[in-house]
């Protein structure tokens, strides 16, 4: 089941897992994957949501990380590099949210044409309980 929520959040688009449980014990694992060239704030603005739920809550019902084939310095397309993950620092299967930012042409090219983030992000999206992209990062999504 795919869902769009671009009234409420522009360019945001979800998909999910109704399969799959996790253990809310230990967190949700949120992931959001990066690369050279992706929209800044395609990835702190959402891991931001994220971050003000945990302190709603009192607790860390959220880990936030962010992953990169880039890693660990990967450069945004303003000029700002923040700190990645590698994808095998990262089992797919221990993640239940995994979203694809957005960014530059050329760095979502680079982003598809990666056989490593590919297999990466399809073994996450098969065990994932929610999947999706935000703004351009749907290009990547699709392919």
């Amino acid at each position: 089941m795919r869902m769009n929520y671009s009234a409420a959040m522009p360019h945001f688009t979800v998909g999910r897992n109704d399969n799959i449980r996790y253990n809310s014990a230990m967190g949700h694992n949120v992931v959001f994957l990066a690369f050279d060239g992706f929209q800044i704030l395609d990835v702190t603005g959402p891991a931001s949501v994220f971050g003000a739920a945990n302190d709603g809550l009192g607790r860390k019902a959220y880990r936030i990380s962010i992953v990169a084939a880039e890693s660990p310095a990967v450069r945004s397309g303003c000029g700002v590099s923040v700190m990645a993950c590698r994808l095998d620092e990262l089992a797919p299967e221990n993640i239940e949210s995994v979203f694809i930012s957005g960014g530059s042409d050329g760095g979502l090219r680079a982003l598809i044409a990666n056989e490593e983030a590919r297999d990466w992000t399809e073994r996450a999206f098969q065990s994932a309980s929610r999947y999706g992209s935000i703004c351009s990062g749907s290009v990547a999504l699709a392919a």
